[in-house]
């Protein structure tokens, strides 16, 4: 009696986050692997780029919003992306030889992750200090790394970036110039019927730009938000940017250092909300 022939299921991404990065890598033009062996250890990716190798481990933290509503601290979770079995593949990418990015996806959480939430999860609670006893001491104020630190010159040195994985609309900012001119002209709206009085130009807009066909509603593109670890064995290259993509990392301006946006794709557009412009 013949046995019909076991059904082969075909390996890749499972979730959503590690589909994105997989289009991002398509979209960059970089081959993959899905679940290589590196090091005795399966990170999500091994991407083959031009200018060398480098691994991707996706992580989807659930941040969920508290019912009912009160105070919660978003570090804690994505802070997880440092920890525990995260942490055995860094460590053995590393060994490996190679550059190691921890990326983070919104599949599961209620809020969106940010540069400035991610830094802080990297290198400290973001916090401000400014000094005591002279005039007008938010003028002297600053932003600084506060404690819970991820990433040192002696701890998570296997961590080459902290990257942030979206979906968004390239072609959003032909229409968000629109609204910035518009706002230019007229003013920020004053009340809720000037508020509605630029949304509904807006949608002018939009219905005119979308047929002259540079405007799409329904495209959408990956890209990845990266933040250098300055203290990585092995640095990732800034080449791995793209036309979309936006890059973090400490720059020396002499008597300080800040932690700020070092490259940003030409096609770096998303979508601002019209009425925080009230604001």
């Amino acid at each position: 009696m013949m046995r019909a022939p076991a059904m082969m299921v075909a390996m890749g991404p499972k979730s959503d986050g590690e589909r994105l990065v997989a289009a991002w890598a398509r979209q960059r033009g970089f081959t993959h692997e899905y679940e290589p062996e590196v090091g005795g250890r399966c990170p999500d990716f091994l991407v083959h780029a031009p200018f060398g190798d480098f691994a991707v481990e996706v992580y989807e933290p659930e941040l969920r919003l508290p019912s009912p509503a009160g105070s919660f601290s978003s570090y804690p979770a994505i802070r997880g992306a440092f920890k525990n079995r995260k942490k055995k593949q860094a460590k053995a990418v590393r060994l490996a030889g190679l550059p190691y990015v921890a990326a983070l996806a919104r599949t599961n959480s209620d809020i969106s992750f940010g540069p400035s939430l991610a830094a802080g999860a990297m290198f400290g609670d973001v916090a401000m200090t400014f000094p005591l006893g002279v005039e007008n001491p938010g003028d002297h104020a600053k932003t600084v790394f506060g404690a819970n630190s991820q990433a040192q010159p002696e701890k998570n040195r296997g961590i080459s970036a902290l990257a942030i994985v979206r979906r968004f609309n390239p072609t959003l900012w032909r229409l968000d110039a629109r609204l910035v001119e518009r706002v230019r002209v007229w003013g920020k709206p004053r009340n809720n019927n000037e508020i509605g009085l630029l949304l509904e130009q807006r949608w002018r807009d939009d219905a005119e730009l979308t047929r002259a066909g540079v405007l799409d509603a329904d495209a959408r593109v990956a890209r990845m938000i990266f933040l250098h670890n300055p203290f990585a064995e092995h640095p990732l290259d800034l080449r791995v940017g793209g036309p979309h993509d936006q890059q973090w990392s400490i720059v020396d301006h002499g008597d300080h250092t800040t932690y700020e946006v070092i490259a940003e794709g030409r096609d770096c557009h998303e979508l601002p909300d019209p009425l925080q412009l009230s604001q």
